[in-house]
């Protein structure tokens, strides 16, 4: 649509939406998974804003924020972020992954 939105659209991923495998976590599968079927729900092909809730510690800190980098560069979301503060290691890696690729990535997380 070549009309501006008037609202932030967000969405967050993190527990079951479906009862089959890959349904919660942000594994990169489960956060790919959880895009695309939210990406349906709402009826556009991005978010303004796609963020976790709450840390995962079955999967790796590293994982989780390649998967929502790799989101972002699908074209999927403009920007990530963390909806608690649980998601702190998520967050301290970014920033590490961030100054490591010199890209610049969005990542804001909850006040305490």
């Amino acid at each position: 649509d070549g009309a501006a939105r008037r609202v932030v659209l967000a969405t967050k991923a993190y527990f079951p939406w479906k009862n089959r495998p890959n349904a919660g976590g942000n594994s990169w599968k489960a956060l790919f998974a959880a895009i695309d079927d939210s990406l349906r729900r709402l009826g556009t092909d991005y978010v303004d804003l796609y963020q976790i809730h709450p840390s995962d510690d079955g999967t790796p800190a590293e994982e989780t924020m390649e998967a929502l980098h790799d989101i972002v560069k699908a074209g999927k979301a403009l920007h990530i972020g963390a909806s608690s503060r649980e998601d702190d290691r998520e967050i301290n890696v970014g920033s590490r992954l961030a100054a490591r690729t010199c890209r610049v990535v969005s990542v804001a997380g909850a006040a305490r």
